[in-house]
């Protein structure tokens, strides 16, 4: 008697670790001989807090003035506190908390404005700009902004416009972000990395927009160490690794190809070695990992340490498994319980039977695979009495 059953092999369940960092420390600004503005926000600010509600007026009217609703809290490794910007309570959409500095900080022929931030959704956006009020028509000189869809901005009123393409600030993790202007011409910078320009060499203009904003436009944001100048920097602090995308768990066939992916955020260059139940694989050193020609040994949980030059972090681990779809001959025997049979095998009915076991029968039916079947061109089975 000969049947067939199909089976998936190989699922292999190991343990999983945590992701864990070593010495990431972020050094605060301190004021330098260029430095116009520097706001820690350790437990209060230099700018004045408050709030408008979004009435949908026309523009021109200064917009009312509610209760603000913000906190400080932990900020980057490193630093002591943060300011988190929150939509004033009860207000409507579009209603938002603000910080407010006077006096033409940003109007600097050549300037950089920079911050730390850190966001969970980017909602309706993040924005720092120099104007005269919310809720003005005109003058506004300067916006630099984080848009609804997370890419990052700066444009200056007949002098400057650049965004960030491809480039996005992530999500879940403090990142530093930079516009600088003047001589050199406009740039932007995500975690001290270039990823726009203008070669337009003007600057915010003054006499038109007095006063500097922070503006949640309604959306939660944490901001840190907010410096303005008086130079074109292009040296930033420090920022520690994050990781914003973990590799996840895999399942491939033998012979197969798999890859796992790690995204990250922080002061590059970073540097990447993936590990295979925590031994090192050799050449394994860019933020993706592709497994060619799947085998056995190939099962195991992965994981993956970055580093910069602030310290490193490791991933949490991902598991890959092997799964194969094979048929396999079984042998159904009905008899009474405990009754003998040898379960035997011939691949020609002309030839000898070989023996694959002699079983007591423990259950009514009782199933018997051979698990080398996958192998064999042609099989026949039979179940002997005994």
């Amino acid at each position: 008697m000969k049947t067939t059953k199909a089976f998936l092999l190989a699922a292999v369940i190991l343990p999983m670790w945590l992701d864990t960092a070593f010495a990431q420390t972020s050094t605060p600004y301190t004021n330098d001989a260029n430095t116009v503005l520097l706001d820690h926000f350790d437990g209060g600010m230099l700018g004045s807090i408050s709030a408008f509600q979004q009435n949908g007026q026309s523009c021109g009217n200064t917009l009312p003035t509610v209760t603000p609703n913000y906190s400080f809290g932990p900020s980057v490794s490193g630093l002591s506190q943060a300011l988190t910007l929150y939509p004033p309570v009860g207000m409507p959409a579009g209603s938002s908390t603000y910080v407010e500095y006077g006096g033409y900080l940003l109007s600097q022929a050549n300037g950089t404005a920079e911050f730390c931030v850190f966001m969970t959704n980017y909602a309706n956006g993040f924005s720092l700009g120099q104007y005269p009020y919310n809720g003005a028509c005109s003058g506004y000189t300067l916006n630099f902004y984080i848009d609804p869809a997370g890419q990052l901005g700066a444009g200056a009123w007949i002098a400057f416009s650049m965004n960030s393409g491809t480039n996005i600030v992530p999500l879940n993790a403090w990142t530093h972000v930079a516009a600088t202007w003047g001589s050199a011409g406009a740039k932007l910078y995500i975690n001290g990395v270039l990823v726009g320009s203008d070669s337009n060499t003007g600057h915010p203009a003054s006499g038109y927009g007095g006063n500097v904003f922070f503006n949640g436009n309604g959306t939660i944001a944490t901001i840190d160490e907010f410096r303005i100048s008086n130079i074109q920097r292009t040296s930033f602090i420090l920022m520690p690794l994050t990781i914003t995308k973990q590799p996840t768990n895999t399942a491939a066939s033998t012979g197969g190809t798999t890859t796992l992916t790690v995204g990250v955020s922080g002061t590059p260059p970073f540097t990447y070695q993936w590990a295979l139940n925590r031994t090192n694989i050799v050449g394994a050193t860019n933020a993706t990992l592709t497994l060619t020609n799947l085998y056995l040994a190939n099962v195991g949980l992965y994981t993956v340490t970055i580093s910069n030059v602030l310290g490193s972090v490791t991933s949490t681990g991902a598991i890959l498994t092997m799964v194969d779809l094979k048929m396999f001959a079984g042998v159904v025997v009905n008899g009474p319980l405990g009754s003998n049979y040898l379960i035997q095998a011939t691949s020609n009915l002309l030839s000898s039977w070989t023996t694959l076991t002699n079983v007591a029968l423990p259950t009514q039916p009782y199933i018997y695979i051979d698990y080398s079947s996958p192998t064999n061109s042609q099989q026949f089975y039979r179940a002997v009495s005994q």
